[in-house]
């Protein structure tokens, strides 16, 4: 800001120099203002564009994706100069236009049109997939409210080639066969007359197309989060998520093996049932050790109606052998989760009280293990977890017995050991450092 007023102070000076030191100086405060003038090959350009919306065209930019510029500057063929790539919508048969302009002579000319069906292109993604300097397009049409179609074209000598066509749900770009190039995953839905699959391709260096196929899980109804990562041992994997018949959330983990594309987590009746859980919580790195997990969530005994679960994370290796990292208990009501020692499973159980204003508490009980007469005594609370807010929860959360965890906007977490006569590891210690904050995509499935 004291740049920019020294900035106005020395452009009023220079023009009060101007006006008195010779009349013939006349500057008026708009052109003092005046926006720089456009580059010519920006009006060169634009004159190329001019001739094609006269013609009745309308801009028709990707609706979704990682572009959706109307025009989007790219060096496709690698020659140090971008094109310009200009999405527009006509009338006729292939109503969809994708044109390719490039600079000649200090000028842009249109050297190449991508004709498409459908109602909106959908998405557009550039990537050199076999290394040659050259970027391939990856085109999403959008054929109607639910038909996405996906094809990948090569551009040689102006002139451009279809090099695959799938349908899909999904795409990802992504180098899950570990060659140094990415390939095209496209993730496709169950329909009525065909299985939901994920198709992979992959582009050789003899500029050579291949694809290989590999189902999805039975039963999979929709696919609300796509992520890529590693599984053990460094292998790269995509996990696909989404709801399975009955309201359940499934993974399916795709990666490569010496047969090609692999749903490692289906078993064989082509469910992936070792990822399958009652509720949305999705696969994370949540340990932070480059490698992805995966939860499993695990009923927890309660006396109430409500359910509660702790989620067990696993990380798989490419063969589909799973080894268990920790458990959690996740609060998505109040923003955190815990570590949990391995010495509770089996042996707590948790309920919430929420009776006092501005003080959302989560209670962790103790299952107590039958007496001689073998009757199971009641759970023994042990531990609160607290999130204090309102004006007085700097006082709240220094209540006798009653340490603070972490403090998040208008938000503070405590924590009260209530007991540590049970056979189980409770201590501030292990609670403070196994006590952390929710990253929302975790619960809400956002990208």
């Amino acid at each position: 800001m004291r740049n920019y007023r020294k900035y106005i102070i020395i452009i009023f000076c220079l023009a009060a120099l101007l006006i008195s030191v010779s009349g013939c100086f006349r500057i008026s405060t708009d052109e003092l203002y005046s926006l720089p003038q456009a580059s010519t090959e920006y009006l060169k350009l634009q004159e190329q564009i001019n001739t094609v919306l006269a013609t009745g065209a309308e801009y028709a930019p990707p609706t979704s994706g990682p572009n959706r510029q109307s025009v989007q500057l790219k060096d496709i063929d690698g020659d140090g100069k971008n094109e310009a790539i200009a999405f527009f919508k006509t009338s006729g048969d292939e109503p969809l236009k994708i044109y390719i302009m490039k600079q000649t002579g200090g000028t842009y000319q249109t050297a190449d049109v991508i004709e498409g069906d459908g109602t909106a292109i959908e998405s557009i993604r550039y990537e050199d997939m076999d290394g040659d300097g050259v970027s391939e397009l990856i085109v999403g049409w959008q054929m109607s409210a639910v038909l996405l179609h996906m094809s990948i074209y090569s551009i040689k000598d102006n002139q451009h080639i279809t090099l695959a066509d799938a349908n899909f749900t999904d795409l990802v770009v992504y180098d899950i066969d570990g060659d140094g190039y990415n390939d095209v995953v496209a993730l496709r839905l169950p329909s009525a007359e065909l299985p939901g699959e994920a198709s992979m391709f992959s582009l050789k260096s003899e500029g050579v197309m291949s694809s290989c196929k590999v189902p999805l899980s039975k039963g999979l109804e929709s696919i609300d989060r796509v992520i890529t990562g590693k599984l053990s041992f460094g292998a790269p994997a995509i996990f696909v998520e989404g709801k399975y018949s009955g309201g359940d959330v499934i993974t399916d983990i795709l990666s490569w093996k010496t047969t090609g594309l692999a749903n490692i987590s289906a078993g064989a009746n082509g469910i992936s049932e070792s990822t399958l859980r009652a509720y949305a919580i999705y696969s994370t790195d949540i340990n932070k050790d480059g490698i992805i997990e995966t939860p499993s969530a695990k009923l927890l005994e309660s006396a109430s109606e409500t359910k509660y679960y702790v989620n067990e994370w696993y990380a798989f290796d490419r063969d589909g052998g799973k080894a268990k990292v920790f458990t959690t208990y996740h609060d998505f009501n109040d923003g955190w989760y815990m570590i949990l020692p391995d010495d509770w499973t089996d042996k707590i159980t948790v309920r919430r009280e929420d009776t006092v204003t501005g003080e959302r508490t989560l209670i962790f009980s103790y299952l107590s293990e039958a007496d001689g007469t073998g009757k199971e005594a009641p759970p023994v609370d042990f531990l609160k977890i607290y999130a204090l807010s309102g004006d007085n929860k700097d006082d709240r959360a220094k209540i006798t017995g009653r340490f603070k965890l972490l403090e998040q906007g208008d938000i503070i977490y405590a924590a009260e050991i209530l007991t540590t006569d049970v056979n189980i590891t409770v201590n501030k210690t292990m609670i403070i450092d196994n006590f952390k904050l929710l990253y929302t995509d975790w619960a809400t499935g956002v990208m």
